[in-house]
């Protein structure tokens, strides 16, 4: 997989640092978040998995009320029925911003993800706002917890 210095815009763009942000590990963020949504979008599960943080800590809230709060399993092969629905998937990150408190770190963001659905072979869309917690572990950055939300809609 690229890392996020040799995409250097391809597919996505990074936003302005800001004065106090660690350009390191606002890089290994990026390229963790690049790497999780490439390998959703080309299908590769095992690689989605081994980013996330495999205990009972784990939890993902998805975009809507009826998924509610899914564990490890659950996410995983809910994640595995969306994507395996898209080809052709892009994904763009925006408006990306983390703190970091000892070993956890919170990123935000705005990801919009474009394919064509296969069901119905129509072209998609998706926005949505993004937060993603890691968990620093001596194997890296690990995802711990998911939430993802729609805009409200405007009147």
């Amino acid at each position: 997989m690229k890392s996020a210095k040799q995409l250097n815009g391809e597919n996505r763009r990074y936003e302005k640092l800001g004065e106090t942000e660690d350009r390191e590990l606002r890089l290994r963020l990026l390229d963790t978040l690049y790497d999780l949504f490439q390998a959703s979008l080309s299908h590769d599960f095992e690689a989605v998995k081994s980013l996330h943080w495999h205990g009972s800590e784990f939890t993902k809230i998805g975009a809507t009320d009826a998924l509610g709060i899914s564990n490890y399993e659950e996410a995983m092969e809910l994640e595995k029925h969306s994507f395996s629905n898209i080809e052709n998937g892009q994904f763009f990150i925006d408006d990306f911003h983390y703190t970091q408190i000892d070993r956890v770190i919170v990123t935000a963001f705005i990801l919009k993800v474009r394919g064509v659905y296969k069901p119905i072979t129509k072209d998609m869309e998706s926005r949505r706002r993004a937060t993603v917690v890691f968990v620093e572990t001596p194997s890296g950055l690990k995802i711990i917890h998911k939430h993802f939300s729609s805009f409200p809609i405007a009147f």
